[in-house]
């Protein structure tokens, strides 16, 4: 990779033409394109192009900076060679990880390894609790406003990269022998502290609206739980009748599929909303967190209170979360050894498996804010 020094980049005002072309590679979900109007893949393909379209697009441009996403290489051979050298060799790359798309995070673990130059970005709200730590530029993508900040914030973190103001992130500098203790990301060309940035009273109030939005989730699952197993226990246990025949037991779980179609798909559907709502809430719940700890150090009398407060808050929650995956692990484990003798098993088992993994990563936040809060208390 040719190395830019600061003196060689400068904005389009003071250099139009950059001395040379940088390769930039963006990760993000792709979704289908030919999928049907309405359906999650099209409106992720179409979210993810218009983010394409209307931030990183515009903004690359600014530099003389060629975007490719993965849908628009255009050499032949296969793709998944194509992806990895991008993300391993392109002299940037922009990571779109709202929403924590598996494929993205695989991508990204990649690039991060190489050391070499990446932008994040992500809608606010719905970034992914492993990458929290890391600087990203969050947006609003719902209005015209809150995409044109997220062009302007990528524009300077460009910026910010193209002059070499880049240092490698943990994984690079463990596998260089490099020091990790003292180093920060840096901060993409944003302000000490944004001043859109919330503060502790706003950081609250998503805790409390968000830990009642999720409540109402874990509800709708326990509700669309509640209808798979009223089927089970109606169409199930006469399954192995004896001397049944393979057509009727055929019958008999093709019924069971159609009676679950709905719950499985509204189990998954729960576990979604519940799951984008956790960016969010971590955020919230580590700043109460250590606001709480701050006030606590500062009343030694009431040293150990504070945390314990806002753990105690999510307890219930917690809980209510690892009662759904127990509950979720049993018709996991029941479809994957009944969709061997039905494939009409196998689309509401693939719900119900996504629902799971949902809920399990979800329930790892919790986790995180239990060790952190209980850690704090000392």
């Amino acid at each position: 990779m040719t190395t830019v020094t600061p003196a060689a980049v400068r904005t389009t005002e003071d250099l139009p033409e950059p001395p040379r072309t940088w390769s930039c590679f963006v990760i993000t979900p792709i979704g289908n394109e030919h999928a049907e109007q309405g359906s999650p893949e099209r409106e992720a393909y179409e979210h993810s192009l218009r983010i394409f379209e209307e931030v990183v697009l515009p903004a690359c441009s600014r530099y003389g900076v060629t975007p490719v996403r993965s849908d628009g290489i255009a050499e032949a051979g296969e793709i998944t060679d194509q992806i990895c050298r991008h993300v391993l060799h392109d002299d940037l790359v922009i990571a779109d990880v709202g929403g924590g798309n598996p494929n993205v995070m695989y991508e990204l673990g990649l690039r991060h390894a190489t050391g070499k130059p990446v932008i994040h970005i992500g809608e606010h709200g719905r970034l992914p609790f492993d990458i929290s730590p890391i600087r990203t530029i969050q947006f609003q993508a719902t209005t015209r406003s809150g995409l044109v900040d997220a062009r302007k914030k990528l524009e300077a973190a460009l910026e910010t990269v193209l002059r070499g103001a880049f240092e490698p992130l943990t994984p690079a500098r463990i596998l260089r022998g490099l020091p990790t203790g003292q180093f920060s990301p840096a901060r993409l060309g944003e302000d000490e502290e944004d001043e859109d940035s919330p503060g502790l009273v706003e950081h609250m109030a998503v805790v409390e609206e968000q830990m009642e939005a999720m409540t109402e989730d874990l509800d709708g699952a326990t509700v669309a739980l509640q209808r798979i197993t009223a089927a089970a226990e109606k169409f199930l246990p006469t399954l192995w009748q004896p001397d049944a025949p393979s057509s009727t037991q055929q019958a008999i779980l093709h019924q069971f599929a159609r009676a679950i179609e709905e719950p499985a798909a509204d189990l998954k559907s729960c576990a979604q909303r519940f799951a984008d709502k956790m960016g969010s809430l971590d955020a919230a719940v580590r700043a109460g967190l250590a606001f709480q700890r701050s006030m606590s150090l500062q009343a030694s009398d009431n040293a150990t209170e504070g945390p314990a407060d806002l753990l105690e808050q999510l307890t219930g929650l917690s809980a209510s979360v690892r009662e759904g995956v127990e509950a979720i692990t049993l018709f996991e484990a029941m479809f994957k050894a009944f969709s061997s003798l039905s494939r009409s098993l196998r689309a509401p088992g693939r719900e119900i498996g996504a629902a799971l993994s949902l809920f399990r990563r979800s329930a790892s936040y919790f986790e995180q804010w239990e060790h952190l809060a209980r850690t704090e208390q000392g």
